[in-house]
């Protein structure tokens, strides 16, 4: 063979060669990418689920932790009821003489007083038909009618003709305070307020959700509460479905990601967030995986596997921190008062003779005080400090959860121990944490007189009953120790008042 016909020969090998390498390439690189893709765009689309789910569980909770705010205020309106004589006094009667007045309406104050010490009202006072009011009535509301007609005002506001009672947001008049009013009798309706700001305590979002829009609208869908003040009096941005739809998240026109939680008032809580905002990292995740396909397309098979854990790692660290805050208080490391709830619930379920259950509520006197003189940051130091303190002394044996604002709920079995053996032990307990609470905590804010009050509820396993119907009976001995003068705990006792 010639010379020329090797070199055409091997020339012609070579390009056989190179024109197989492409073929092969090609082949590699488009299979590889077709692997990559159908393996990104199924993680995308789970990783899609799982983070919408977990928007629409976290806007459940926040739902349910305003109502609870809302219904809070209610049931404590609803606590003035009881007392028949405070209830039909009319300020109108021209026939009662001025003595009967005077104590009348004393007795009207103090018990606005009681009932008041638990929450931040604004307003919280009696308004009869005269205009005449008995109460905290605040300078701003009485300043809003320099011509009168306040009782026409409020009397306007009531538009649940059953219970006689209404929730109504104006932001013309009062726009940073949600009001609450309820015929108290022919000529006389109780008005209560706060400050709209006070539902930042119950609205806590994740870092990985801090650019999620929280409103919470009334039934003209005028935003009544947002986390972006710049929201609250005009009608939220996005169209939310018809008041009787219920549906826990949707995706509409705009590319927001919606969420909506019913409250018991008829408001709703709105979440929303863009879904380019959610999913940003997304693009970024297929980028790279496409890349790492083209340069690496012979190492097909470990270039998808290292994309699909570039894919699940942040995501599943993302979901888990996410399952975190919706189970836990971000505040103290206690548990919310949802899953407080089912564990305790959980362990009432099994029944047995030699088990004894405990039940306490714990309320800090004056906490309120805190965050007047001295800022709601020490007051979420105080709060933090409590909690530390209440997992060193009970924590060891008992499920703690932090309920309210201020308020943390304890439970504990003890099992083969006699009725009389536990509540000797839990005196011991109780007393030795008001002392460490004293020294610990009180102490630092001496100008805020700062104590424990407590309630607690013992049973066998025999008469145990649920979880609402122990906390409801703890409850009742935590305000029997507020009423007592505070700073103390007291038992429920069967059939007590």
């Amino acid at each position: 063979m010639s010379a020329n016909s090797r070199n055409r020969t091997e020339y012609e090998i070579s390009k056989a060669r190179r024109r197989f390498a492409i073929i092969f390439l090609a082949a590699v690189v488009a299979t590889a990418g077709m692997i990559s893709f159908i393996i990104t765009k199924q993680a995308v689309d789970n990783m899609r689920s799982k983070i919408v789910n977990l928007i629409s569980s976290n806007n459940q909770q926040l739902g349910y932790n305003v109502d609870n705010y809302l219904v809070g205020i209610e049931d404590t309106v609803a606590l003035f009821f009881s007392d028949d004589q405070l209830c039909e006094y009319d300020a109108t009667d021209d026939s009662l003489d001025e003595f009967t007045r005077i104590q009348q309406e004393a007795a009207i104050q103090n018990r606005i007083s009681d009932l008041g010490v638990f929450d931040n009202f604004t307003d919280f006072g009696v308004v009869y038909s005269n205009d005449k009011s008995v109460g905290w009535i605040s300078n701003t509301t009485l300043q809003a009618f320099p011509d009168g007609g306040i009782y026409t005002y409020f009397t306007g506001h009531i538009n649940d003709e059953k219970t006689m009672s209404g929730w109504f947001f104006d932001y013309l008049n009062s726009p940073d305070r949600l009001f609450y009013v309820k015929k108290l009798n022919e000529n006389a309706v109780i008005v209560t307020s706060f400050y709209s700001r006070e539902l930042s305590s119950v609205v806590n979002l994740s870092h990985e959700l801090k650019d999620m829009r929280v409103c919470l609208v009334n039934d003209s869908e005028e935003v009544a509460y947002s986390n972006n003040a710049k929201c609250v009096g005009e009608k939220i941005e996005v169209n939310l479905p018809k008041e009787n739809d219920d549906f826990e998240y949707q995706t509409n026109s705009d590319g927001y990601v919606i969420s909506v939680a019913q409250c018991s008032n008829g408001w709703r809580v709105v979440s929303y967030i863009g879904e380019s905002e959610i999913f940003k990292e997304v693009g970024r995740l297929k980028l790279y995986s496409f890349v790492a396909t083209l340069v690496l397309a012979l190492l097909v098979v470990v270039t998808g596997s290292i994309v699909l854990k570039r894919i699940y790692t942040p995501v599943s660290g993302a979901i888990e921190e996410l399952k975190q805050k919706a189970e836990y208080d971000q505040l103290t490391g206690l548990m919310n008062k949802a899953s407080f709830g089912e564990v305790v619930g959980s362990c009432l379920e099994k029944k047995s003779e030699t088990v004894t259950h405990v039940f306490i509520m714990i309320d800090m006197d004056n906490f309120k005080k805190v965050n007047d003189t001295l800022g709601h940051g020490e007051g979420d130091v105080v709060l933090s400090k409590t909690a530390e303190l209440f997992t060193k002394m009970l924590g060891a044996d008992s499920v703690i959860g932090r309920v309210g604002g201020d308020e943390f709920a304890v439970y504990r079995k003890f099992t083969g121990w006699t009725l009389e053996s536990v509540r000797k032990k839990m005196e011991f307990e109780l007393r030795l944490l008001a002392e460490d609470f004293t020294r610990t905590i009180s102490k630092q804010y001496t100008e805020c007189n700062l104590s424990l009050s407590a309630g607690v509820y013992i049973v066998d396993g025999e008469n145990s009953s649920d979880y609402e119907s122990m906390m409801k009976k703890a409850d009742t001995a935590l305000y029997k120790s507020k009423r007592n003068g505070k700073s103390q705990y007291s038992w429920f006792v069967e059939n007590q008042d």
